[in-house]
């Protein structure tokens, strides 16, 4: 797998090239606060890092690795998440609305006051304790069993 620092990314992603498929991305916050909207980082890896304020609306992030990465207040609206690895991933204040998050590892990760409006969890694994989602927005989201809710998740 090829390697890419964050910073030559957004440098490439600016000038308007979008496919990052298949790179191991090297750099820990470079990418907080970016917008990289319909970039395809499928087959990636971006473990551990905080991508916290990011924009990834309508991206390719299939099959994705993103272990122990943050995404407080993200914006990931109608991207495709399909098999992506997001064990331990911590999504706070997230909008996460129409993503597709089918067989996705979501182990221990953290949905909270997330909007999860239209969201697709259907084949998730998900694990014994379930997904954290307190304070969430569920409209119309999927469950991994394929039961859809929509509610305001209070506790969990």
């Amino acid at each position: 797998m090829s390697s890419i620092e964050a910073d030559e990314l957004l440098r490439r992603y600016a000038s308007g090239e979008r496919n990052f498929s298949g790179l191991e991305i090297d750099g820990s916050d470079e990418l907080a606060r970016a917008n990289l909207s319909d970039i395809d980082l499928s087959n990636s890896v971006l473990a551990e890092m905080c991508l916290d304020n990011i924009n990834l609306s309508r991206a390719n992030l299939q099959n994705a690795h993103f272990g122990l990465s943050s995404f407080h207040s993200a914006t990931l609206q109608d991207a495709d998440l399909s098999g992506a690895s997001l064990g331990h991933a911590d999504f706070v204040d997230a909008d996460l609305t129409n993503a597709r998050l089918v067989g996705a590892y979501i182990v221990s990760a953290s949905f909270v006051s997330s909007n999860l409006t239209g969201v697709d969890f259907t084949g998730a694994t998900i694990g014994e304790s379930g997904i954290y989602m307190k304070g969430s927005i569920l409209s119309n989201t999927t469950m991994p069993d394929g039961e859809v809710r929509s509610d305001s998740v209070q506790q969990q």
